[in-house]
């Protein structure tokens, strides 16, 4: 994959989870099967933490104000977990036991599809076991640029300012020729915050007031009008 692009370049900086894939069931089974994968991968990894301590972690993260954006971010900060292992381990569960429960948006793909002149880079704080099993099943001519497993350097989309910076002068372009798709606004604020075009795709309309689109096409088409 390339690594490096001219200033001239556009690229779409893509978020995966809530791009790539979606749930087919409703959305809070997300935590139901995180959980499981997570209590199935503290256990393989021979420190084993039940389902209910884990629900326990999380309610009183969110309680105190803390709003860790999963549980494996809790057990690394809080209980010293090896985060490339129990998330790799995680996701192994995930794509084993809940993967029939997941699939494809076609949509998505074909919508990206429509901007060909775009280098598209994924941006995710998921491990790449994850990205690799889902992309292998795209069953279109989508060519992905690059993957960037942002925690696996030491970064964060929503807490660390250095991560957009970053992203910039490894692909040698400029703020405004770039675009960063997300369906967590959280993740958006820092991108927001040095002139990277911020878009949320999905159900959800950003209260930060970021172009918000649930449908690809109409977010593509807004791409192509700021680009």
């Amino acid at each position: 994959m390339n690594t490096k692009t001219s200033l001239t370049n556009k690229v779409l900086f893509i978020d995966f989870d809530g791009q790539f894939i979606k749930a087919k069931k409703e959305f809070e089974r997300n935590y139901e099967r995180y959980w499981v994968s997570v209590a199935d991968a503290s256990e393989k990894l021979g420190r084993p933490i039940s389902i209910e301590k884990l629900k326990e972690l999380w309610d009183e993260d969110q309680k105190n104000g803390n709003k860790s954006e999963t549980i494996i971010e809790i057990l690394v900060n809080d209980l010293n977990f090896h985060e490339p292992s129990l998330a790799t381990e995680t996701h192994h569960v995930l794509i084993n036991k809940f993967g029939h429960e997941y699939e494809i948006d076609h949509n998505f793909v074909d919508a990206l599809l429509q901007l060909p002149e775009h280098k598209k880079i994924i941006v995710t704080h998921a491990p790449e076991v994850w990205i690799k099993h889902w992309l292998s099943r795209i069953q279109r001519a989508l060519t992905i640029d690059d993957i960037v497993c942002i925690k696996t350097i030491g970064l964060c989309k929503r807490s660390d300012p250095k991560t957009y910076p970053f992203l910039l002068e490894k692909y040698d372009v400029n703020a405004k020729n770039t675009v960063m798709i997300e369906d967590t606004e959280a993740n958006l604020h820092l991108a927001n915050a040095i002139n990277i075009p911020a878009v949320m795709y999905g159900p959800k309309q950003a209260e930060a007031g970021y172009p918000s689109f649930n449908c690809p096409f109409e977010m593509a088409q807004h791409i192509k009008e700021i680009h």
